[in-house]
């Protein structure tokens, strides 16, 4: 979020590393699944703020590690 809010309003480019993971955890829910119950509002929350973080089961994804 930093990034973003120091980069892009000076039009430079950005990781878009939030982004990504979101597209990542969407693509492959593997690890994830389990974790994010709820209505699509709820699980959107949750894979952006949950104390279950199931991020870090991604890191090591192409995509992820690219941006």
């Amino acid at each position: 979020m930093i990034e973003e809010e120091m980069l892009a309003p000076k039009g430079l480019g950005t990781s878009r590393l939030r982004e990504t993971i979101e597209e990542v955890l969407l693509a492959e829910p593997k690890y994830r699944q389990n974790y994010y119950p709820g209505d699509e509002a709820t699980r959107a929350y949750k894979r952006k703020y949950s104390f279950s973080d199931r991020s870090c089961c991604y890191w090591p994804n192409p995509q992820i590690t690219a941006a």
